[in-house]
């Protein structure tokens, strides 16, 4: 989720208090100074969530009163992105504070076996990246803070991954539970149905608590498949009637052959709201761009970066793979047939990693200028409104 730093340069003639923040589950440690040799270091209780924004507060007016700034010096503070995720950035600026949230893997860190490390040395060595920061070096890079409305817009994706996930599981403990017992094909339709009917490898009927456990489980899986069905009915018709910005999005980039709801949708809310400069930073955000290693007599290429979300990499591999079947005379698909038609299946899993990123940024045209890619063709009908989907019988 990071973005290249675009540092600005401070203005030199108006000084500036600059807050770091390293947080923790109980207690944040905040590290303040006006760019000087003197550093005020605390701690604030973060137990109690308003009381801990109120006692920050409280400490940045001190700060600002023990350097002696004057009430027009801009506030700049920064945190690593994790637990904690975004509220706080925007919390903050809500108060007249400008925060960065940088990636904690861009940090150059001691590569000694041993060294110091506690909250407050971390929290000024991140006041310290902060003021080289505004001095116009890159020390690190950003990541993107969503708005409440396009982070609340993932939620919708994203819970569905986690049900399927979960039903997944389940389903696999259950498929489990019975081979342990030589049970290792038959049952998938009929375990819903009627247990008794399975018979062991011993021809044995199913034990009282091993029927009982699976009947559980079937019943949660029963309720997952009832809330999966749900999320993804939602899902398809905000992408047929498009009210929103991000059912516009998705709306739009389902119109293409080989795109579906799930892509669609995936693809509008984690990409659609982010700002890229050029291709390439698309590329980078996915962790599909190389990774040369040049130095001296040692020039190699070590694969794509893998840098980023891994769901997101893997959804434009599968994106991918279908834009070669229902886009077959897209300009894409015919360098692909040239250049790894004919090879083997390693080339071939590597091309399709070529076509990821080129189709990556393919899709970015065409989301941001609406640029069709070459050769694409658009659906003959609009997206279809669903109606509500049975329940799958099946466990496995």
């Amino acid at each position: 989720m990071t973005q290249p730093t675009t540092a600005t340069q401070s203005n030199a003639a108006i000084p500036s208090l600059y807050i770091a923040l390293d947080l923790g589950r109980s207690s944040w440690q905040v590290s303040l100074t006006d760019g000087g040799q003197k550093t005020r270091d605390v701690a604030v209780d973060r137990s109690d969530i308003r009381a801990g924004k109120a006692a920050l507060l409280t400490e940045i007016a001190k700060a600002r009163a023990a350097f002696r700034l004057p009430p027009e010096a801009p506030l700049h503070a920064v945190y690593e992105a994790g637990r904690d995720g975004f509220w706080l950035a925007r919390w903050l600026q809500s108060q007249g504070v400008q925060c960065l949230v940088i990636d904690p893997s861009s940090i150059l860190v001691d590569r000694r076996a041993k060294h110091r490390k506690t909250d407050a040395i971390d929290a000024r060595a991140l006041v310290a990246l902060l003021i080289r920061h505004h001095r116009g070096e890159k020390a690190f890079r950003l990541v993107a803070v969503p708005d409440v409305e396009d982070q609340d817009a993932r939620e919708l994706g994203r819970g569905l991954e986690r049900l399927q996930r979960t039903r997944r599981r389940w389903a696999v403990t259950v498929q489990s539970m019975l081979f342990a017992h030589g049970i290792d094909r038959g049952y998938d339709k009929r375990l819903r149905q009627d247990l008794s009917e399975l018979r062991t490898g011993d021809d044995r009927p199913l034990g009282a608590s091993l029927r009982h456990q699976i009947e559980l489980l079937c019943e949660q899986i029963g309720r997952l498949d009832t809330d999966i069905a749900a999320c993804e009915l939602e899902r398809d018709q905000r992408i047929a009637k498009p009210k929103a910005e991000l059912d516009k999005r998705a709306n739009h980039l389902a119109k293409l052959n080989g795109i579906g709801p799930v892509c669609a949708w995936t693809m509008a809310a984690e990409l659609g709201w982010r700002t890229f400069d050029n291709a390439k930073q698309v590329g980078a955000f996915l962790g599909l761009a190389p990774t040369p290693w040049a130095s001296g007599s040692v020039d190699r290429e070590q694969g794509i970066s893998k840098a980023g979300s891994d769901r997101l990499r893997a959804l434009m591999i599968q994106i991918g793979w279908s834009w070669l079947r229902y886009q077959p005379e897209s300009a894409l698909t015919k360098w692909f047939q040239e250049r790894f038609g004919e090879a083997g299946k390693r080339s071939r899993r590597v091309g399709i990693v070529a076509v990821a990123r080129k189709l990556a940024v393919a899709l970015w045209r065409y989301h941001t200028d609406g640029v069709i890619p070459e050769g694409a063709l658009l659906k003959d009908k609009p997206f279809p409104i669903p109606r509500r989907r049975p329940c799958a019988e099946a466990v496995g």
